[in-house]
């Protein structure tokens, strides 16, 4: 059914632009668990074209017993099965290190969020951004959507990296910074409350702040345009199916694109 699935995705997507970035997810199906067979909730990555907002391909983490595999080779895995050449792969600060090195080899790229999981290198590109001022800068306004104003300032760097402590460091061209101001309406306080938040981002290519800052939006695509369907839409958090929740799983994608 699987294979099934990316040929009809690879059909529905021949007259149509670009895959653009694809982002990459994982998501529970969180009523699929079993405790009277001592079995865990299913787990599936999903890969999202973010231009054309279809799903490609999936990959089921969590085998007929239960047991949890690690999402890193999941997500490396479909990387290689999905094929391509010249792909923008977005994911976040859990594939920093290990998929970075499979992504350069599948001759494609990856844009990939900067934590704490990785400290020194994370203290090194706030401090490298501190520092240095931009080479490009971007910014996006969105107003009006659900009582809420969001203002995005993208900033980026280029980076020279051939020298770093780890081998794998050498594969980014480009730091990106993503501060974001939200303003939300409170309907019942009738006031308004604001965030502040900056998060970093590394890409494997050189990329100015207008597409940077775009792509690090279409990232999130998978989880407002995809898991929150799925949950909202089609109960799939509900759904008590344990035994191969994985067809279900693939007849909602069906739907979906």
């Amino acid at each position: 059914m699987e294979k099934s699935f990316r040929e009809h995705s690879k059909d529905l997507h021949e007259d149509l632009p670009a895959y653009g970035s694809i982002s990459m997810d994982g998501k529970v199906l969180r009523g699929s668990f079993d405790h009277f067979e001592d079995r865990k909730a299913a787990q599936v990555v999903s890969a999202l074209a973010a231009q054309s907002n279809l799903v490609l391909g999936h990959i089921w983490i969590t085998d007929e017993d239960g047991e949890k595999q690690h999402e890193i080779q999941a997500v490396q895995r479909l990387i290689k099965e999905l094929g391509g050449v010249g792909q923008l792969f977005t994911m976040d600060a859990l594939h920093t290190q290990k998929t970075t090195e499979t992504v350069i080899e599948s001759n494609n790229d990856l844009l990939v969020q900067l934590k704490r999981n990785q400290p020194s290198l994370h203290d090194a590109m706030v401090e490298h951004a501190q520092k240095q001022s931009p080479d490009d800068t971007n910014r996006m306004h969105d107003q009006g959507k659900r009582n809420r104003i969001e203002t995005r300032d993208a900033s980026t760097w280029s980076l020279s990296l051939e020298n770093a402590t780890e081998s794998w460091h050498s594969h980014f061209k480009t730091l990106v910074c993503i501060h974001r101001v939200v303003d939300r309406f409170d309907t019942r306080k009738k006031n308004w409350r604001t965030t502040r938040e900056t998060a970093y981002y590394l890409c494997t290519r050189e990329i100015e702040a207008k597409e940077a800052n775009q792509v690090v939006r279409n990232h999130w695509g998978v989880e407002n345009r995809i898991h929150h369907v799925r949950d909202t839409c089609m109960d799939e958090d509900a759904s008590r199916i344990r035994n191969n929740p994985s067809i279900f799983g693939l007849l909602r994608s069906f739907a979906l694109n």
